[in-house]
Parts: structure tokens; sequence; C-alpha cells
């Protein structure tokens, strides 16, 4: 796709990379969007993983909880997650 448009010089259509975040791949963001913009995506979306057994954690949630459906909180007793 990226190729025809290239080759038609076409605004159309909107290419969008979609990235699933989660906390072994957190990491890549930025790498992800430099390899959009060499490949000539318009858009790149990072979207959020439903995780199961999220109260307790779960291994796959981003350390950076801007990427996350969940969110940690701190009771009198210890730590836990509950979904937004």
């Amino acid at each position: 796709m990226v190729k025809w448009k290239r080759k038609l010089k076409s605004k159309t259509p909107h290419l969008i990379f979609q990235f699933l975040v989660v906390k072994p791949n957190e990491h890549q963001i930025k790498e992800v969007e430099q390899l959009a913009k060499t490949i000539g995506i318009d858009e790149v979306v990072y979207k959020t993983a439903q995780l199961y057994d999220y109260e307790h954690g779960n291994e796959l949630m981003p350390n950076d909880l801007s990427h996350s459906r969940y969110k940690k909180i701190k009771t009198a007793h210890t730590a836990s997650v509950i979904r937004y």
C-alpha cells in the first residue's frame, strides 16, 4: 500500500500502524515511531491490552500506566490493580 501510495503521490489511504503495548515491548515505542516514519505510515496508534487476573497485577501490564487500561492503587495492606 505504501509503495502505491508513494508512486501515485496520493494522500490516501491514511495508513495507521497499531501497536499493542505490553511490558515486554513498551521500551520499543520510539523504535515503532521511527519504523513507521521510515516505512511511510501516516499514524501510529497505541493499543492497550485486556489482561486477565489484573487485580493482583499481571506480568504483561506496562510500567507506564498511560499505556494500560488499569491503574495501581495502594490499600492499607497491599497494592491492588483496578480497571478503569
